[in-house]
């Protein structure tokens, strides 16, 4: 506490601040008693959360423009937008979340292998309640010839129905290990091992060797019994891999504009730029095709990417069209190599460690 009578310690950096004044010099806090009524509650939340949105909105305003929001940070307009690694990060995590929310894990292949899996098993059970009843039944009525007859029918009409395979659940045509490795494709899992054996027992039963082999088989058995958790797991991954190729692309566009004097950290900017509205634009078209269900929104994005990315560099680097139009060629080529490596290399990392 401080013992000069016109000061008062701020409530919030313990600063001294003058007893009239609204707002502390030092942290920006308003200078009260500690107590705060509903009211003043209320609006200091409101005013937050629309500030926040006001921010929102006019980066994802000013995203659209090809270019904008990079030659405004340039020009040091930074307080109005969201940071670019923040938009980058944040845009990345909305489409993750958005594909996940449009992929749907419960009709992909290993969920329909392992709920028919499941469910030949309770069949096999069903059966095999059937066998004993119609034991019971015809040690109880020995003298009733059509019985055995009655009981087969009512077997095989089952099986027609439910088209049953008991013994195994084929998806040795998803085990293929390909390239350098055994080839899986007559080896056949049976039903009870596929659901109840884990990855490393079923390895084990069914003779799986190498190294290669045996990593590969195990991670394709868990992907099919799992495939949800696998998508979950790359789609995470992803932004980490798109972001571990920021510094290369910025390289790439760093050699490609060396005489323009532009700073390393400048291209980087604008690689986060682009790639967060490329983010968006493919949010958006996710939910269209969720509700189009039509290839011709994937064509569109495509074509409105290219564009962009060509208006935008044109924008920021301000060169003539047939330059810019070579270099976007360049860069665009030169990212798909780079995008290729990267995606290959976090998928088997994936893969690996999932």
């Amino acid at each position: 506490m401080s013992n000069t009578p016109d000061l008062r310690p701020c409530g919030n950096c313990h600063k001294d601040i003058p007893v009239g004044t609204t707002y502390c010099q030092h942290c920006g806090q308003k200078n009260t008693d500690g107590r705060i009524s509903i009211v003043t509650f209320f609006s200091v939340f409101f005013s937050t959360v629309f500030n926040l949105e006001s921010k929102f909105f006019q980066t994802m305003k000013d995203i659209f423009i090809p270019g904008k929001l990079t030659t405004e940070y340039f020009k040091g307009k930074r307080k109005r937008y969201f940071h670019p690694v923040r938009l980058f990060i944040v845009s990345a995590l909305l489409l993750v979340a958005a594909i996940s929310w449009h992929t749907n894990t419960e009709i992909g292949i290993g969920n329909v292998i392992k709920k028919k899996a499941i469910k030949e098993l309770h069949h096999k059970e069903l059966f095999a309640d059937l066998d004993s009843v119609t034991h019971v039944t015809l040690q109880k009525f020995p003298d009733e010839d059509r019985l055995p007859e009655v009981f087969d029918s009512v077997k095989a009409s089952l099986r027609s129905r439910y088209k049953l395979n008991l013994d195994s659940v084929d998806i040795s045509r998803y085990i293929t290990i390909g390239f350098f490795g055994e080839d899986f494709n007559n080896k056949d899992i049976a039903t009870e091992d596929f659901v109840h054996l884990t990855p490393e027992e079923i390895a084990d039963k069914y003779g799986v060797e190498g190294l290669y082999n045996r990593l590969f088989f195990k991670q394709k058995i868990k992907l099919l019994k799992d495939q949800g958790s696998f998508v979950t797991f790359l789609l995470g991954n992803a932004l980490w891999v798109i972001l571990a190729m920021m510094p290369f692309l910025a390289l790439v566009l760093k050699l490609l504009y060396i005489r323009h004097g532009y700073y390393y950290v400048e291209h980087l900017i604008f690689s986060f730029h682009a790639h967060s509205f490329a983010f968006v634009v493919l949010i958006l078209s996710t939910i269209l095709n969720a509700w189009l269900d039509t290839s011709i929104v994937t064509l569109i994005v495509i074509l409105w990417l290219f564009f962009y990315l060509y208006k935008a560099m044109r924008r920021v680097y301000m060169q003539g069209r047939v330059k810019t139009f070579v270099k976007l060629l360049v860069v665009n080529a030169i990212y798909f190599v780079l995008f290729i490596l990267f995606v290959l290399g976090g998928l088997m990392l994936g893969i690996a460690l999932f």
